[in-house]
């Protein structure tokens, strides 16, 4: 019931319909918002229709043959009885009988309805369209905007990725420098350290051979002075200051070797890192205590190694180190302790025993050396790995 009523408001703004049919339609739309608002634009189509037909004037005979007709039609009213009252015919009806009675004008006048009906039901369907096109417009315009969030987040973000990636290429080109100014110290200092070895085994074969004059020619007894005897002793007691000296020396190299094979490895193990094609740079930046500071744990997540390069830090005094720590399922872990050059910058190694995307975070304290059985001190810088 409720879609014929709908389907009689085209005909309702052209006029056509009956007072019953009248009555139900604005008794319908009285407690239906909706379909009187549909209803107001079909009547506000249905007068912009007569705007868009040009008058035409009939001629002088479709004039005479109405009046003829009206005439005659009320001079038959006259003459006949009145007839029982019957329901006033529909508008299809009124439109079959006025082509019936061969009148031209009502026939155009009832082609000119079916068009102008035809008309506003195609400009009701063309304003639904219109109507659902906006609501198709509004949500694509929603879209649109929550697009442009999106990529003005990214590029937000994007700003300070680039500027991390240009630090970090400045540290691993200051690193291959500093690799390549190592292998150039290396090598003389391997030479230099040969050839103290070499001195240090002449002194001691010469030693030997000292003591064993002294021990095997001994001399007639008071052929040997005090003096002589003395002047032996305090020869050998400085070849023996001297064999100490050069001890030292071999020592000393040998601990500069060592530091310098220790560094040529962590910087083999810094290119291996860096070039590997899963690899992933995690940030660690320095707390209030040391804000300046900031690195980069450098390690493919499915590996038990990783390299630890940081700047910032200054130097400590001797007895202290920093101690790097890992963090898994809430627990401290120690994962190696490192210094830092004049420049602040500190490189280390990492060994771990489960793969570094087990652990949630990182941190860098300053602890004692031989602490390891004492609580951590206060963190001075932190990361995390899902940032």
């Amino acid at each position: 019931m409720t879609e014929h009523l709908e389907e009689l408001f085209p005909f309702y703004a052209l006029g056509v319909l009956s007072a019953e049919e009248k009555a139900g339609i604005e008794a319908y739309v009285a407690v239906n918002p909706a379909a009187q608002a549909q209803l107001t634009e079909a009547c506000q189509t249905a007068a912009a229709l007569s705007y868009g037909v040009k008058p035409v004037m009939p001629s002088a005979q479709v004039k005479t043959a109405v009046l003829d007709r009206i005439n005659a039609e009320v001079r038959r009213s006259a003459l006949s009885p009145a007839a029982p009252p019957v329901a006033a015919p529909g508008f299809f009806e009124r439109l079959w009988r006025s082509l019936q009675g061969g009148a031209v004008l009502p026939a155009l006048a009832g082609l000119s309805l079916l068009v102008a009906l035809f008309a506003g039901g195609w400009a009701i369907l063309l304003n639904n369209q219109m109507a659902q096109l906006r609501q198709q417009n509004l949500a694509l315009g929603q879209q649109i905007t929550q697009q442009n969030e999106t990529l003005a987040a990214l590029s937000e973000q994007l700003t300070p990725l680039q500027a991390e990636n240009r630090q970090l290429k400045s540290d691993l080109a200051a690193q291959n420098e500093a690799l390549a100014a190592l292998n150039e110290a290396v090598t003389p200092l391997q030479t230099e350290n040969i050839g103290l070895k070499q001195e240090l085994a002449a002194q001691a074969e010469q030693l030997a051979a000292l003591q064993g004059q002294v021990t095997a020619q001994p001399q007639p007894e008071n052929t040997v002075s005090a003096e002589t005897v003395a002047a032996l002793e305090a020869e050998l007691a400085a070849q023996r200051e001297q064999l100490a000296t050069l001890n030292g020396q071999v020592a000393q190299l040998q601990a500069v070797n060592n530091n310098l094979g220790q560094e040529l490895s962590t910087q083999r193990a810094v290119m291996a890192e860096v070039t590997s094609p899963d690899v992933q740079a995690m940030k660690i930046s320095g707390t209030e205590i040391i804000p300046q500071a900031h690195g980069q744990l450098i390690a493919n997540p499915g590996e038990e190694k990783a390299v630890l390069i940081v700047s910032g830090l200054p130097p400590l005094e001797p007895g202290l180190i920093y101690q790097f720590w890992l963090v898994q399922d809430g627990q401290l872990r120690r994962a190696g302790e490192f210094t830092v050059d004049e420049s602040g910058l500190g490189l280390l190694q990492v060994i771990t025993e489960t793969p570094i995307g087990a652990y949630e975070a990182m941190g860098i304290s300053i602890e004692p050396t031989n602490s390891a059985d004492q609580p951590p001190n206060e963190m001075i810088m932190l990361g995390n790995f899902s940032s």
